[in-house]
């Protein structure tokens, strides 16, 4: 758990560091809260 905790820290920061992958974030976020709703 600690690895991919400190892997997810590590890809955040790289994609935060881009605008493009910000709205990335965004849109994947949109789809996930989509999904849920659909179970």
């Amino acid at each position: 758990m600690t690895l991919f905790s400190e892997r997810y820290q590590y890809q955040a920061k790289q994609l935060l560091s881009s605008t493009s992958s910000l709205s990335s974030i965004y849109t994947f976020w949109q789809h996930k809260a989509y999904l849920s709703t659909m179970r």
